[in-house]
């Protein structure tokens, strides 16, 4: 049991420090001003609205193929089901206060679905890698309509109580291409669409996640550890993060019996619901604005913690079914 514990906590660990690296060469070149935070906010508008959207619309003319899974829905489901539970589960730790912080609630709610989970996928599961990705496309179905536009007013509301929540804050460009791709290939009017047109779109995409990694170690960089936030606040974050959404998918997935019927799959929800906050709120921070220090702080402290908290929950999956 001790074997599988460390086996599992190291593989998941050292893949993470790879990823990590990328973060902590931007943060460096922010500290010593070789990048400027013009030129990360300008980098940061740009991935938002030409090379994220390009992915997406690769991605899903691409791979979306919804006659060959039965159940495919299920997937995407399941991603808005996770992403309100910690939405739920951090309001608890605030009751009567979550409108005063709105802002910090996506930090425990909202997972860094795909820039951190796919090449987790590819360093622990390389021979089962296509079908991992499958999954991770399938789950990001769901949960990009859901983090543009309710994480994306959550995030950059401020904690103002009397802000109004108007129908234009929840359009994006990432949401607005998300659901056109989807219909596209639900009507079958994809197979029109020129290859190179898809393939040009692919290209200009690849730059999405490397750039968004990148954005995040430079926003990351420049912030300053401060009492900006409240210890509880902290507290919340990491709780809901790190214990209460990992516990309660353990929980369904191991009731569901899922580790017999589909290990991989299992074992992506316990990775989905364990990894470190979404990229995508850094971005929305630079770009539509928000408390870019306390959720900066913030987000930091959870990135560190998460090096170890997800090796940890992984480790701690392995060997409750290895019983």
């Amino acid at each position: 049991m001790q074997v599988i514990f460390l086996q599992s906590f190291s593989s998941v660990f050292l893949a993470l420090s790879q990823i990590f690296s990328i973060v902590l060469l931007a943060g460096f070149l922010v500290r010593k001003h070789i990048v400027s935070q013009e030129q990360i906010g300008a980098l940061s508008q740009t991935t938002v609205y030409v090379f994220l959207p390009a992915l997406i619309f690769a991605n899903i003319l691409k791979k979306f193929h919804p006659d060959e899974m039965q159940y495919w829905w299920v997937i995407p489901i399941s991603a808005i089901a996770v992403t309100f539970l910690g939405i739920a589960l951090n309001c608890l730790f605030f009751i009567r206060r979550w409108q005063s912080h709105k802002n910090i609630l996506p930090l425990g709610s909202f997972q860094n679905a795909g820039y951190l989970v796919l090449p987790l996928g590819q360093l622990l599961y390389p021979k089962q890698f296509d079908e991992f990705s499958l999954f991770v496309f399938l789950y990001i179905l769901g949960y990009n309509p859901v983090l543009w536009s309710i994480g994306k007013v959550l995030i950059s509301s401020n904690g103002a109580h009397n802000k109004k929540i108007k129908l234009k804050s929840f359009i994006t460009p990432p949401l607005v291409t998300t659901l056109l791709s989807i219909l596209i290939v639900l009507i079958g009017i994809g197979k029109f669409i020129p290859q190179p047109v898809i393939k040009a779109s692919a290209l200009l995409g690849s730059a999405a996640v490397p750039v968004a990694t990148f954005i995040l170690g430079a926003t990351l960089g420049g912030i300053k550890i401060n009492k900006s936030f409240s210890f509880y606040e902290l507290f919340s974050n990491l709780s809901t993060k790190y214990f209460l959404i990992p516990a309660v998918v353990m929980a369904v997935v191991y009731y569901m019996n899922l580790q017999t019927q589909n290990s991989l799959l299992s074992d992506f929800y316990i990775i989905e619901a364990s990894v470190a906050p979404a990229t995508g709120l850094i971005m929305m921070l630079r770009t539509y604005g928000g408390n870019t220090q306390k959720i900066g702080t913030l987000m930091l402290i959870s990135y560190i913690s998460s090096l170890f908290a997800t090796p940890l929950i992984l480790a701690v999956w392995k060997m409750i079914i290895a019983i």
